[in-house]
């Protein structure tokens, strides 16, 4: 991802619709998952450290990342040692998590298997792993092209990945699946009209931020509950062997 794009990150994560509906899906699902108290939860690939407040509802927090701004912001934001660390083969510490985050990441490295698998080895015994990704190579456009991104992908493949490391499937599903269709309009018009269409790190008028955040946000009520057979977005949650 280019370094102008987590300024950008740091400056709209606390506001912008996505950024805050999103975490309420996260912060649904991660207290589903019946974590030890004061739980070790590591997040890779923290970026400018929106998620991390969120995160330290639920036990003690650890950050990774590459970029040195974002490292540097998310630390003097968070109060907590962000290690600078890339996967798959540069991510190193000397303890184990009940939980490993990897919101918005894999699909930003090549070699996403083996970036997995460097996440599995970090785990506790019965430890998990959240990974959230974008769906539907289909709807790669521009956006994805300047956020770095090789791939798109489906819940069939977050799947197979599991199979790949042994890895055990707790559940998958789509999600932002209310605003789908508009997403996916709004994907297919920058494919028609490259450079014709506002940035989506840009923040939005705020009664257009407030309204995509409130329909998104419903999707925080059921996350935990249902299966959503499509949507902008897909996540996985994987366990290692007890």
């Amino acid at each position: 991802m280019i370094p102008e794009l987590y300024e950008r990150m740091a400056n709209i994560q606390n506001e912008h619709w996505w950024f805050v509906a999103r975490r309420k899906i996260l912060s649904r699902t991660i207290a589903s998952l019946n974590l030890p108290h004061n739980a070790q939860i590591l997040e890779i690939g923290c970026g400018t450290g929106g998620n991390i407040p969120m995160l330290q509802e639920f036990g003690e927090v650890t950050g990774i990342e590459h970029d040195a701004f974002a490292r540097e912001y998310a630390s003097n934001s968070s109060n907590i040692t962000i290690s600078d660390g890339t996967l798959p083969d540069n991510v190193k510490s000397d303890r184990k998590f009940d939980l490993i985050c990897l919101f918005d990441v894999i699909e930003h490295i090549e070699s996403d298997v083996s970036s997995l698998q460097t996440a599995k080895k970090l785990l506790n015994p019965g430890g998990q792993i959240v990974v959230t990704v974008p769906a539907y190579m289909w709807l790669f456009s521009s956006h994805d092209s300047t956020h770095g991104h090789f791939r798109r992908y489906t819940s069939k493949q977050l799947i197979d990945m599991a199979a790949q490391i042994d890895l055990s499937l707790q559940r998958t599903t789509y999600f932002n699946c209310l605003l789908f269709p508009l997403g996916a309009l709004r994907r297919a018009l920058s494919m028609v009209f490259p450079g014709k269409m506002s940035a989506d790190s840009e923040m939005p008028s705020p009664l257009i931020n407030y309204a995509l955040r409130s329909v998104f946000s419903v999707e925080a009520r059921i996350i935990d509950k249902l299966y959503m057979p499509f949507g902008l977005s897909v996540m996985a949650v994987y366990k290692s062997p007890s």
